[in-house]
């Protein structure tokens, strides 16, 4: 067991390197579709963010309740774009931002057992939630023509990785993935 958690700390490490860094001109200028799509494939926050919600969809009651989880996820990052352009950015970003990977990583935990409690409640609505502050880092460096051309590419590339992590929940079980991402999230701990 110990070569599995090895294993583990492992791919989380080299998942982290300086290219998944995620947010404030880490990739150049942020001005297209192109750009848009690529970064939640390489923001390590992203990309982690957002299997695992995939991942705490499958766990839903029912295949509905599941895709309107997902499209939650994606509304809430677009709403999240929209108020960073309109407000720009807020103290703690990273942190919460961070703090996301760690909620959803207890969340998947939590719903293993797909008991129906507040708590669990609770958990799933914050960490759909949280993802607002994935989309609010961008529409807060952004602005105008780049964040138009940025954003679609952005939100499609979330949606593939929403679905991605939606199918391979079907053949990896959640009391492996949930360590996984934890371990990520304390990576990017690491990094920032």
């Amino acid at each position: 067991m110990k070569k599995f958690h090895l294993t583990l700390v492992t791919l989380a490490a080299l998942l982290a390197s300086p290219i998944a860094s995620a947010h404030v001109g880490i990739h150049g200028l942020h001005n297209s579709f192109y750009e848009g799509f690529l970064h939640p494939f390489l923001g390590l926050d992203h990309l982690v963010m957002l299997l695992a919600m995939g991942f705490i969809a499958r766990q839903a009651n029912s295949v509905k309740k599941g895709y309107m989880l997902m499209a939650s996820v994606l509304g809430f990052m677009f709403a999240g774009v929209l108020l960073g352009e309109l407000s720009g950015a807020i103290t703690g970003m990273e942190t919460l931002i961070l703090g996301s990977v760690f909620v959803v990583a207890a969340t998947m935990w939590k719903l293993k057992d797909k008991e129906v409690n507040v708590a669990n409640t609770v958990l799933l609505a914050l960490s759909a939630t949280l993802v607002l502050f994935h989309g609010w880092a961008h529409g807060a460096e952004l602005g105008g023509a780049e964040l138009i051309e940025f954003a679609p590419g952005m939100l499609l590339a979330s949606s593939i990785i929403v679905t991605i992590g939606y199918q391979i929940a079907q053949f990896i079980p959640t009391r492996v993935m949930a360590p996984v991402v934890a371990v990520s999230g304390a990576c990017l701990a690491l990094l920032s």
